[in-house]
């Protein structure tokens, strides 16, 4: 399957914490964190677009603030729920993406220097803070912080709806106060195509149904939803079909 996925940046995705208004420090925005020590790595082809850095406070680095890093898809890719298009990923706290610069370039699965051993900023626990925002993002929403005063990335839309777990990585942790976040791995979305009567069973465009693909009995495909024609993703086509034909 040709377009490239969009991952979380970690081998092991356990929730600290969720977002929402009764959440700790996560109000107005959709940010995840997620805990244990760990290495991370480039979620996707992306670019550095901002580093941000906190301050020095009579000489020295006020920790009370923490690193933060914008990495921008440098093309667009393939989201859990079916988006396509290019995505931005914010991660906060981890003390390495001090040595990050923007204009940096990472492939998908490369070491970004990022451990969350090291830590900036108020926290508590290791961990590292994950906000996804739709676009290219370099920087806060401006709207959200003049009201609530809250750092957010703009056009945020909530990690685990977006980002793929990879399928050998761990999950562990998935709730926080009484809601279950759902991740997503591949497998766990890949259906075959069984039954068809008469092949080939098409894909067609959401907007103008046009034939974009067409699956044969035993193709595997991704499917997104769970509606009488649903969305799927095979190899280079992205559009609606009939769920009768899918099975696990």
């Amino acid at each position: 399957m040709a377009y490239q996925r969009a991952y979380f940046p970690s081998k092991k995705v356990s929730l600290s914490q969720g977002y929402g208004l009764l959440s700790f420090s996560h109000q107005h925005t959709y940010a995840l964190d997620l805990g244990g020590s760990q290495k991370l790595f480039a979620p996707f082809d992306c670019i550095v677009k901002k580093v941000y850095a906190p301050k020095k406070k009579n000489g020295k680095l006020d920790t009370s603030h923490s690193f933060e890093v914008w990495l921008a898809s440098k093309n667009k890719v393939l989201c859990a729920n079916g988006y396509y298009g290019r995505i931005t990923v914010a991660i906060t706290h981890p003390k390495g993406i001090s040595k990050l610069k923007v204009g940096q370039e990472f492939k998908q699965g490369a070491s970004l220097g990022i451990d969350t051993s090291e830590m900036t900023g108020v926290r508590t626990g290791n961990h590292y803070h994950l906000e996804v925002g739709l676009g290219i993002q370099s920087g806060w929403d401006e709207k959200v912080l003049k009201k609530y005063g809250k750092y957010v990335i703009p056009n945020a839309v909530p990690p685990q709806e977006y980002l793929f777990v990879e399928d050998k990585a761990t999950i562990g942790n998935t709730k926080y106060k009484l809601k279950n976040y759902k991740f997503i791995k591949e497998k766990d979305i890949t259906y075959k195509v069984k039954g068809v009567p008469s092949e080939p069973l098409y894909i067609r465009d959401e907007k103008t149904n046009k034939i974009v693909g067409k699956l044969y009995n035993g193709n595997d495909v991704l499917k997104f939803n769970d509606k009488t024609r649903c969305l799927v993703y095979h190899y280079e086509a992205l559009g609606l079909t009939y769920k009768k034909y899918l099975k696990k």
